[in-house]
C-alpha cells in the first residue's frame, strides 16, 4: 500500500562557496625602510666639516681659529656618525613596524581564510552526505526528498572526494606595487597557496538537464559509483519531482535489480499485471518505448517555455541509467532541436571503451587505479546557457575518491522508499504555495551574476522577445511572446491593469529585467515612461536597452510634450531607415539584410512602456494619436507597446471626438490583469469577471482564453539556517606546505 507522506520545509540549504578574504598588499620597500633614498640632511655634517677645514687652511696663522676648526670638525664627524647610527636604527625599527604591522593583517586574513574553509567544509559534508547515511535519511522525514525542483542543487549529486580548486583567498584588483618587501610577498604567497585549494571535501556532479554523461571503466566499478548517484538521487528527490529508467542486459541483474523497488521507477497509471509498471528496459528499444510518453510531455513543456532555460521550469526531471552492451545510444527527441538536456534529461551511459561512449557528453567519467578522472566538458555547450559564476572552478580535469554502493544497501533504500509517495494533491500545493523569483525566471542561482556573453548570444526565432513572467497554478512558467501573431507571438501591443499595492510594478520591472537579461541592446531597446513619477524604472536608468526614461510628467506640461515628439520622431526615423534600406517591408526583412551587410546600422526592437497612460492621454489628448500610429505600424517597424494603468477606465476616449484605445487596437492587445476593485470587474468580459477576485494573482488574456498566473514581487531567495542533521564533517587533512631546499612539512 502507498503512504501518502508530508515533505517538510528543507532544514539544510544548499550549499556555494563562500566569498574569499581580500589578501592585503604587503607594503612597498620604502615602507619598510629598506631601499629608501639618500637623505640630503646627511649633507649638512659634511658641509660643516667642509667649512672646519677651509677655516683651518685660511686662518693656518691664527692658532686659536685653527684649533677651533678642528674641534669644529671633530665634533662634526661625531655628530655625523651618531646620525647615521641613529638613522640605521630608527629604519631597522620602522622596519620591524611595518613587518610585524602587515604580518598581523596577514594572520588575520589567515585565520578568517581558515574559518571560512572549516565552514564551508562542514556544509558541504552536511548537505553532501556519505553514503551510509542515506539508510537514515530514507526512513527519517526531516531531509528524505529535501530537495525540490526550485532548488539550486537540484541533481547535484555528490561524486565522493577530492581536492577542488575553491579559492578562499584573492588578490584585490589593481594589481600589486613595483617594488614590495620579497620577505613579505613570500609570506603573502604562502597563505594564497595555502587557501587555494579545499583538500578532501565532497565532489558533486551538476547532472541537472545535463544530457549524455559517460562513465568510463570496468562494469563492476562503474555500477557500483552509479548505485552510489542513484541511491542519493533517489533519498533527496521526490518520484514526483525524477523520474528513473534503468537499461541492462538480464545477464547484469545481479547489479540492477537491487533497485527495482525504488518508486522513482514506476509508470503513474500503468500497471504490468498486478503490479505499477516500472521504466525497467532490456534493450534500448524497450527504453525508448517505455520512455516515449515521459520524453513527448517534456518536449511540449519545453516548446511552451524556451530551451534557453535550463533549470527554471518546474518540470520533472528524467533520469536514465543505461549499461548495455555497445556504443551508446542518444535517446530519440521528436524536435530534432532540441538536446537531451534541453528537456530535463540526464542519461548516465556506462560503458567499458571510450569508443563506446555518447558522441556529445556533458560530463566523462573515468575508472582509473588511483580514483575516477572527471572532465567537465560542459563549457562546450555554454554558448547559449547563462552561467553562473558562483559555482566552483571544475573546468579543469580532477582526481576523485568515489563513494560506492553495494546491491545490498542499494536495496534496502529500495524497500525503505517503496511504501511512500508524495502525491498529487500534496505536490500541486507546493507548486501553488511556492515563489516564483527572478533567479527562478532566469534560471540562475543569483541574477547579479549573469554571464551575459552567453544570456545575450543569438537566439532562435522561437525564443526572440519570448521570456517568462511568473508562474501558473502548477508552478510551471507562463511565458509572454511579444512578437506578432505570424511569428506565433501573443502580439506587440499589451496591456497591464492593476489597483495599487497589486504587483503591477513588479510585473513591469520583472518584464524590463527578464527582457534586457536576454537580448542584447542591438536586439532590443526600450523607452520607460511614468507619468505620475514613481521610483518603479528607477533601477533601470543606467541599462544599456533604455534609450530613453521619461518621468515626472505630471509636473511638467511641456515635458508631456516633448516625450510624444520623442516617441513620434523614433516613429518616423525607423520608417526612413525601412526606406531607405530599399523599401525594406518590415523589421524583420531589414534585420535579415543586415546579417548579410553588417555595415547597415542597427535596428533592434524598441519597447515602449507607458505607467499610468490613462492620466497621460488626459493631460494631452494628442498622444492617443501616437499610441493609434503605433498600433497600426509597431508590427512592421518593430515597436512594441505596453500601457499599464490602476483603472480599467483608462481606456476610454480622453475627450470626444477621439477613439478608445482598447476599442482601437482590439486585434493587438494581449491583456494581464492583476487585482482590480469590485466595480472595476463589472466592465470585464465574465469568464475575468470572478477569477479577479483572488488576492496575489494575476491573469493573462490570450485570445480567445484567460490563463491564470501567479505574480509575485521577483526576489532573491535568502538561504534557510540549518537547525538539525547529524552528519559531521571529518577533519580537514595538514595542508602539504612546500619550504625552502625543496622540503616539505604536513
Amino acid at each position: 500500500m502507498i503512504e501518502v507522506v508530508h515533505r517538510p520545509g528543507r532544514v539544510v540549504a544548499p550549499v556555494e562557496p563562500p566569498e574569499a578574504v581580500l589578501l592585503p598588499i604587503p607594503p612597498q620597500l620604502t615602507d619598510t625602510g629598506a631601499g629608501q633614498p639618500f637623505p640630503f640632511q646627511m649633507l649638512l655634517p659634511l658641509a660643516g666639516a667642509g667649512s672646519s677645514m677651509l677655516m683651518m687652511t685660511v686662518m693656518r696663522g691664527n692658532p686659536i681659529f685653527a684649533m677651533l676648526g678642528a674641534v669644529v670638525m671633530v665634533v662634526t664627524m661625531l655628530g655625523m656618525g651618531t646620525m647615521m647610527i641613529s638613522r640605521r636604527s630608527g629604519q631597522g625599527r620602522q622596519r620591524r613596524e611595518r613587518r610585524d604591522q602587515y604580518l598581523d593583517e596577514l594572520s588575520s586574513t589567515d585565520s578568517e581564510a581558515a574559518a571560512r574553509s572549516a565552514q564551508y567544509r562542514e556544509d558541504l559534508f552536511q548537505a553532501q552526505p556519505d553514503p551510509s547515511s542515506l539508510a537514515i535519511m530514507a526512513r527519517a522525514p526531516e531531509r528524505r526528498w529535501e530537495r525540490r525542483l526550485s532548488d539550486s542543487d537540484f541533481l547535484r549529486l555528490r561524486l565522493g572526494i577530492a581536492d577542488l580548486p575553491v579559492p578562499m583567498v584573492r588578490i584585490p584588483g589593481g594589481g600589486t606595487p613595483p617594488q614590495i618587501d620579497p620577505l613579505l610577498m613570500t609570506e603573502a604567497q604562502a597563505v594564497l597557496r595555502r587557501h587555494s585549494v579545499q583538500h578532501s571535501i565532497p565532489a558533486a556532479l551538476d547532472l541537472d538537464c545535463a544530457g549524455d554523461v559517460s562513465i568510463i571503466g570496468p562494469r563492476d566499478s562503474t555500477a557500483a559509483i552509479v548505485r552510489a548517484l542513484l541511491a542519493q538521487a533517489a533519498v533527496l528527490h521526490a518520484p514526483e519531482d525524477l523520474l528513473i529508467a534503468l537499461a541492462y542486459e538480464p545477464e547484469r541483474a545481479s547489479a540492477w535489480d537491487c533497485a527495482a523497488r525504488l518508486p522513482h521507477l514506476r509508470v503513474a497509471g500503468s500497471f504490468d499485471g498486478p503490479i505499477a509498471l516500472r521504466r525497467v528496459a532490456p534493450n534500448h528499444q524497450e527504453l525508448e518505448r517505455l520512455l516515449r510518453p515521459d520524453i513527448a510531455a517534456a518536449t511540449k513543456e519545453v516548446g511552451s517555455r524556451g530551451s534557453w532555460i535550463r533549470t527554471a521550469y518546474h518540470a520533472p526531471r528524467l533520469l536514465v541509467v543505461s549499461e548495455l552492451t555497445g556504443p551508446a545510444r542518444a535517446l530519440s527527441i521528436p524536435d530534432q532541436s532540441l538536446a537531451p538536456g534541453d528537456i530535463g534529461v540526464t542519461t548516465l551511459h556506462l560503458v567499458e571503451d571510450r569508443l563506446d561512449e555518447p558522441s556529445s557528453p556533458s560530463w566523462r567519467l573515468t575508472v582509473t587505479d588511483d580514483g575516477v578522472l572527471v572532465e567537465d566538458l560542459r563549457a562546450q555547450q555554454r554558448s547559449s546557457t547563462p552561467i553562473d559564476p558562483s559555482a566552483p572552478d571544475t573546468a579543469q580535469p580532477f582526481l576523485c575518491d568515489p563513494d560506492a554502493v553495494g546491491p545490498a544497501l542499494m536495496e534496502g533504500l529500495a524497500r525503505a522508499l517503496a511504501p511512500h509517495s508524495l502525491g498529487a494533491a500534496a505536490h500541486r500545493h507546493e507548486s501553488e504555495v511556492a515563489t516564483t523569483s527572478l533567479s527562478d525566471l532566469l534560471g540562475v542561482a543569483d541574477p547579479r551574476h549573469v554571464e551575459t556573453r552567453a544570456s545575450w548570444a543569438k537566439r532562435p526565432l522561437r525564443d526572440f522577445l519570448r521570456v517568462p513572467i511568473g508562474s501558473d497554478d502548477d508552478g510551471k512558467l507562463v511565458l509572454l511572446d511579444i512578437k506578432e501573431s505570424a511569428q506565433l507571438g501573443v502580439g506587440p501591443h499589451g496591456l497591464c491593469i492593476g489597483a495599487t499595492g497589486s504587483g503591477k510594478s513588479e510585473l513591469l520591472r520583472t518584464l524590463v529585467a527578464v527582457l534586457a537579461t536576454t537580448h542584447s541592446p542591438d536586439d532590443l531597446s526600450m523607452i520607460l515612461v511614468d507619468y505620475k513619477g514613481g521610483a518603479a524604472f528607477a533601477p533601470f536608468a543606467t541599462m544599456p536597452h533604455v534609450v530613453g526614461l521619461i518621468d515626472n510628467l505630471a509636473d511638467d506640461a511641456g515635458l508631456t510634450e516633448r516625450a510624444r515628439s520623442s516617441i513620434a520622431g523614433e516613429v518616423l526615423r525607423r520608417q526612413e531607415q525601412l526606406r531607405d534600406a530599399g523599401n525594406s517591408p518590415d523589421i524583420g526583412h531589414y534585420r535579415h539584410l543586415r546579417e548579410s551587410n553588417p555595415s547597415m546600422a542597427p535596428m533592434p526592437h524598441l519597447f515602449v512602456i507607458i505607467d499610468e497612460f490613462g492620466e497621460l492621454l488626459t493631460a494631452n489628448p494628442d498622444f492617443i494619436d501616437l499610441l493609434l500610429t503605433i498600433g497600426r505600424i509597431g508590427r512592421s517597424i518593430g515597436v512594441h507597446l505596453l500601457l499599464a494603468s490602476q483603472r480599467i477606465e483608462a481606456g476610454k476616449a480622453p475627450r470626444p471626438g477621439h477613439v478608445p484605445v482598447l476599442s482601437a487596437l482590439p486585434s493587438h492587445l494581449h491583456r494581464v490583469g492583476v487585482r482590480h476593485r469590485d466595480r472595476q470587474r463589472r466592465r470585464l468580459p465574465p469568464p475575468l469577471r470572478s477569477r479577479l477576485r483572488l488576492p496575489q494573482g494575476g491573469y493573462l488574456h490570450l485570445h480567445p482564453l484567460p490563463l491564470r498566473l501567479r505574480l509575485r514581487p521577483a526576489r532573491r531567495a535568502r538561504r534557510r539556517p540549518r537547525t538539525g542533521g547529524d552528519h559531521r564533517a571529518p577533519p580537514a587533512p595538514p595542508p602539504c606546505v612546500q619550504r625552502a631546499g625543496g622540503q616539505q612539512r604536513g
